[in-house]
């Protein structure tokens, strides 16, 4: 860890990729929500920390206890966490050894984040009594207060040095050229792994097909008779219809009687069922 003040976002920084189970990391960063500034005094009760994150209160516990062994948090005054005891577990968000993930602010000047001779509050992997006899894992390091207050005074001085010197372009560029850039960039994104959309098709009116004239009966009953009769003629019916014209019989008349004669004949179903008929009873007469 560097020597930047530690606080609630520091300390979110330092959480970022750490590797605790899904329910561990949800128990955690519920619990940050309860704890002041300087990370400390986080009671929020075990069936409301259990009810924010969404797991059982068993999970929660048992979450609670890996993440003050693997050096989250810091036990600061053990309240039960049970209805009878009547009073809630009292933590601090902590930082583990090992994590130097936070981007280097520049160290503070003046915060001594070890103690004298340069070892830190736990040494040979046993464990010291920080003041107020609250004990530190070994997998947990032990904060100063100047650093953990640090926020309070330089934390802000110190985001805003940092940020100083960022400097905002005002001089946008012509739309012109803006708008190259921003094709080019589109066409690598996307003309290269997908293919072009066609082009929409163009509606365009259907003329209506014009349909046929009507034959005039006066002036061609034979046509006239065929465009009246379903499928046309069959068979001998139009030279039987052409003779009857030549007769004198009227086109009406001569279309009724077709049709009539295709209705008084029998089915090819019920012909043959006829012929079945006719010769059984040909046989019981034998």
């Amino acid at each position: 860890m560097s020597g930047r003040s530690l606080n609630k976002f520091a300390w979110l920084e330092a959480l970022r990729g750490a590797e605790l189970t899904h329910a561990e990391y949800r128990v955690l960063v519920n619990l940050s929500t309860y704890a002041r500034g300087d990370l400390t005094n986080a009671h929020p009760g075990l069936t409301r920390l259990a009810v924010d994150a969404h797991v059982t209160e068993g999970t929660a516990k048992k979450a609670l206890r890996s993440l003050v062994a693997k050096g989250w948090l810091v036990l600061t005054d053990p309240g039960g966490n049970a209805y009878w005891r009547g009073k809630a577990n009292v933590y601090a968000l902590s930082i583990p050894k090992g994590v130097t993930e936070l981007p280097p602010w520049g160290e503070e000047k003046g915060v001594n984040r070890h103690t004298e001779g340069g070892q830190s509050g736990t040494e040979g992997g046993q464990s010291t009594p920080s003041e107020g006899g609250h004990s530190v894992t070994p997998q947990q390091e032990e904060l100063s207060g100047d650093s953990i207050n640090g926020f309070k005074s330089r934390g802000v001085v110190a985001l805003g040095n940092a940020r100083a010197g960022e400097r905002v372009r005002e001089d946008p560029l012509p739309p012109e050229i803006a708008s190259e850039q921003a094709d080019a960039a589109f066409g690598e994104l996307f003309d290269d792994g997908f293919p072009a959309a066609a082009p929409e098709p163009i509606w365009e009116p259907i003329a209506p097909t014009p349909s046929a004239p009507e034959v005039d009966p006066a002036v061609d009953p034979l046509a006239w008779i065929e465009n009246e009769l379903p499928d046309g003629f069959r068979g001998a019916e139009r030279a039987q219809a052409e003779k009857r014209i030549e007769e004198g019989g009227h086109y009406s008349t001569i279309r009724w009687d077709i049709v009539r004669a295709r209705n008084a004949r029998p089915k090819v179903g019920r012909r043959r069922h006829q012929f079945v008929d006719d010769s059984q009873t040909t046989q019981e007469a034998q």
